[in-house]
């Protein structure tokens, strides 16, 4: 599941500034489609004091919204960056999805299934058996390409949620 999931992320470079949300829920597919239509025009029109950034937005999974941009060309500024959460909020009201929400969790399920929810969700899947410290999680707080690559997926006992993974059901 890791791999596939890396694979994924084959157009963002080492050194891409990258900014990761989490939707509350699977896209379907029109929703996915949407989403990927209206983010390939954000990114394609997406600039800094005038001068075009080189960026993208990528979907992993239907669940996580990936916003990358070539820091190397040309960096986004704070009002670009408050340009990027505005197509977020926009997306959010157009598909009916929470992608503001840092208190969304995912992780993958007994080495094979890709879950998400509140952490009282990961909570229960520890207790139920199907999570536990080494469980991978997603570490949504990483900022450019190298980390996505090395420090996104990480055991649940090297991430916030470690107080959770050390429950059990006995």
């Amino acid at each position: 599941m890791k791999a596939k999931i890396l694979a994924q992320l084959g157009a963002i470079g080492p050194n891409d500034s990258i900014w990761i949300y989490q939707s509350n829920r699977v896209l379907n597919d029109q929703e996915s489609q949407s989403l990927l239509d209206s983010g390939a025009e954000f990114a394609e029109n997406w600039s800094t004091h005038g001068k075009s950034l080189q960026a993208s937005v990528l979907l992993v999974e239907k669940l996580f919204v990936i916003v990358r941009v070539d820091k190397n060309h040309l960096a986004a500024s704070g009002c670009s960056i408050d340009k990027s959460v505005k197509w977020v909020k926009d997306t959010e009201d157009a598909l009916g999805i929470t992608l503001l929400d840092r208190l969304q969790v995912a992780w993958i399920e007994n080495g094979t299934e890709l879950k998400n929810g509140k952490p009282t969700d990961f909570e229960a899947a520890v207790v139920a058996g199907n999570a536990n410290p080494n469980t991978l999680i997603f570490n949504n707080t990483v900022n450019n390409g190298l980390a996505i690559l090395t420090q996104w997926m990480i055991p649940a006992s090297q991430s916030w949620l470690s107080r959770f993974a050390q429950k059990t059901n006995a």
